[in-house]
């Protein structure tokens, strides 16, 4: 059983660092993307 816990907490622990660096690199991928309109400006 102390395995299955360690299993667990492993898992859970590789799912998080997955998961946040799946965000942060989803992040800096869109803030190296360069603006090339800004709508806010347009008259529609």
């Amino acid at each position: 059983m102390k395995g299955f816990f360690k299993f667990l907490l492993a898992m859970l622990t590789l799912g998080t660092a997955f998961f946040l660096g799946q965000y942060y690199g989803k992040e800096t991928e869109k803030s190296k993307i360069p603006i090339f309109q800004d709508d806010s400006e347009r008259p529609e």
